[in-house]
């Protein structure tokens, strides 16, 4: 199930479900009934089942091997999954119909170059042609596959019917890990997707950003997301060899958003021990106890292509929980909904926490993270994914299991354990959550 810091993957053929009828309108124009307990500080929401429903799984044909799959979905409703099958096996891609009944496999974009990790970035249609592409006729499509010496990244302008010629060393810090992806909604001003990458560097395990402004094809390395005089480097500095090094920190999604007539701001989201002393004890330790969690806000400032994006980072404390606690149980999640509202999501592996802001920049890590009730059973949680609409809805799903004990600190390895996927849906901007 979770993916490890260093690529570590279980197996599996890859399911796709989509919605037949979403939560905002079978819920109706009211917020889900909810009622409200405190456990450990944290507000737990218990809400009533709602009523969505899902259609028949989708088995992607040629997808065995692959793992962990990553999925966007395009302004025609099109999902784009890739997958990794292992380094050096590469990237398995594939493209999902609307309704989600079909797909059609678009073989490996990577050319089996890496297969660690895999991600996408999808951005509006191209007006521009690099060397050795057609004319752009879809969105941008930009992938990257992770090798750990590098990432391999490329694109496709024309839906993922092809792919151009890999970039085998697409970054200029070698020693990589566990990329996310997320593309500007507006064309740079060469005509082409202006696409951020963050990572690891596996050195001190900063969290590094590469900046493409052809699509996804090349990248230049930008600055750092983690803002030293907002959290000390001691606290979140990691080590190639640790144990017995410092442990490091653990790093979540990348989010791109840009009003309509606005200016971009990039959104990110990381987890770091509760202190430099703690840091190294965990080092020492090997344990990932990681109990404060971060959101990053970059304030982009537009620069005519190919100049180089200019990005400032601030570091905002979002819950700073018990020492002991651990936050970074693959992957601390942010999303930004299009009134600009900020929510950050992770798990202590019995419970999905929530917290949102307006902006992003004004969280109270005192306040304690609303826990999203459980179904019915289930104790351990895991591996929270969410994605943002309209003003006041977010979605989130996880994998859940019953039938195990939950008990910490480790509730997911629990041999009796029956593990379902469920969501969540907020439609009133995190006041109350239907399960």
């Amino acid at each position: 199930m979770p993916r490890s810091a260093h690529g570590a993957r279980a197996l599996s053929s890859v399911m796709v479900v989509l919605f037949s009828v979403s939560l905002s309108t079978s819920l109706g124009a009211g917020p889900v009934a909810a009622a409200t307990s405190l456990i450990g500080g944290a507000r737990l929401l218990t809400a009533l089942p709602s009523p969505a429903t899902f259609n028949t799984n989708l088995l992607l044909a040629g997808s065995s091997s692959a793992a962990e799959p990553s999925i966007r979905t395009d302004r025609f409703g099109r999902s784009f999954v890739i997958g990794p099958t292992g380094v050096p096996a590469g990237c398995k891609a594939f493209r999902v119909t609307h309704d989600g009944s079909a797909s059609t496999f678009l073989g490996f974009p990577d050319h089996t170059a890496g297969g660690g990790d895999c991600d996408w970035a999808i951005g509006p249609q191209e007006t521009a042609t690099l060397p050795g592409f057609g004319a752009p006729t879809d969105d941008g499509l930009a992938y990257s596959s992770l090798t750990l010496a590098n990432i391999t990244t490329g694109k496709s302008n024309d839906g993922g019917t092809t792919f151009g010629p890999p970039n085998a060393y697409s970054q200029q810090v070698a020693g990589d890990d566990r990329m996310w992806m997320a593309a500007d909604p507006k064309l740079n001003s060469l005509g082409f997707d202006d696409v951020y990458m963050t990572y690891h560097d596996i050195s001190i395990v900063d969290i590094q950003l590469g900046v493409s402004r052809d699509g996804g094809q090349t990248y230049v390395q930008n600055v750092p997301i983690i803002n030293p005089a907002d959290v000390p480097q001691t606290q979140w500095q990691g080590s190639l060899n640790s144990p017995p090094g410092p442990a490091g920190n653990g790093l979540g999604n990348i989010v791109a958003r840009r009003p309509t007539g606005g200016a971009l701001t990039l959104y990110s989201i990381f987890v770091t021990p509760d202190s430099s002393q703690d840091n190294i004890n965990q080092g020492l330790a090997a344990t990932g106890n990681f109990n404060r969690v971060y959101e990053a806000v970059g304030t982009v400032t537009d620069v005519p292509a190919p100049g180089a994006a200019i990005i400032s980072w601030r570091n905002y404390e979002v819950y700073h929980g018990p020492i002991g606690s651990r936050y970074d149980r693959i992957f601390p999640i942010t999303v930004v909904d299009a009134a600009g509202k900020v929510y950050a999501m992770w798990t202590d592996g019995n419970h999905i926490m929530v917290k949102n802001d307006a902006t992003g920049t004004g969280w109270n890590p005192a306040a304690a993270p609303t826990l999203i009730a459980n179904p019915t059973g289930v104790n351990t949680t895991i591996m929270p994914w969410a994605s943002a609409g309209a003003g006041g809805i977010a979605d989130v799903v996880f994998y859940g299991a019953a039938g195990g004990s939950g008990a910490q600190p480790n509730p997911q390895d629990d041999p009796n354990n029956q593990w379902n996927v469920y969501m969540a849906q907020t439609i009133d901007g995190g006041a109350t959550w239907g399960v």
